[in-house]
């Protein structure tokens, strides 16, 4: 029994959620990721949650546990202030795509605890405050990026609005939308204010959101 699990009702009602099998490989990874493991975790979460909340919190920890185990990389500990930002904001997600985003930051910190895991934190931080609608922008002007070759061509070069345009009721929807993301910093204004290019921070954000392919060069 390992000691998340010696906390008690947390875990059992994990298990009757999930069952038995996956609830140990479950706890297995959060022992894993947890520094030191203890029962504070599950205090943790107990102290959160509602049932509505315990099913968010427990869908993206598994998540973050299926790709961690996935990417074949061996599983250190994160930061406990990502941790709790993941239990905390991230349980409030009800929209998978979201959750989604939650559970590959919590994953790829777990597995890259390296220079790239400093601003950690920071996204998660950036990642409460963006929207759905907010996270499919940014993932369109990273691909626009993506889409040069040429890194010093990327940089800078704004996508054009017809492209983002059905996303929003209207162009103030639109400008209000882009100033919050240039707030977090992660677009700037090319020429006019509806022309918007994706930051180096943006660039970083959504990769660390995403998750990791060891066929993929990263950033």
């Amino acid at each position: 029994m390992t000691e998340i699990q010696a906390s008690g009702d947390f875990e059992k009602e994990v298990a009757k959620s999930i069952g038995k099998e996956a609830a140990d490989t479950f706890f297995g990874f959060l022992n894993a990721i947890v520094r030191p493991p203890s029962e504070e975790l599950g205090q943790m979460l107990r102290d959160t949650v509602r049932f509505h909340r315990f099913k968010n919190q427990l869908k993206i920890l598994q998540k973050a546990e299926l790709l961690a185990r996935q990417s074949g990389r061996p599983i250190k500990p994160v930061d406990p202030k990502l941790l709790a930002s993941v239990v905390q904001h991230g349980s409030s997600e009800d929209i998978d795509e979201m959750q989604d985003k939650w559970a590959a930051l919590l994953a790829n910190a777990a597995i890259d605890s390296g220079r790239r895991a400093n601003l950690d934190v920071s996204y998660a931080d950036i990642l409460r405050q963006i929207t759905p609608r907010d996270a499919r922008v940014l993932d369109m002007l990273s691909e626009f990026y993506n889409g040069y070759h040429d890194i010093a061509q990327g940089i800078g070069r704004t996508i054009p609005y017809r492209d983002l345009k059905p996303l929003f009721y209207d162009d103030i929807d639109f400008l209000l939308a882009s100033d919050n993301l240039k707030r977090l910093n992660l677009v700037a204004h090319g020429r006019t204010e509806f022309d918007i290019h994706i930051t180096t921070l943006g660039l970083y954000f959504v990769e660390r959101c995403t998750p990791h392919n060891s066929d993929k060069e990263t950033l």
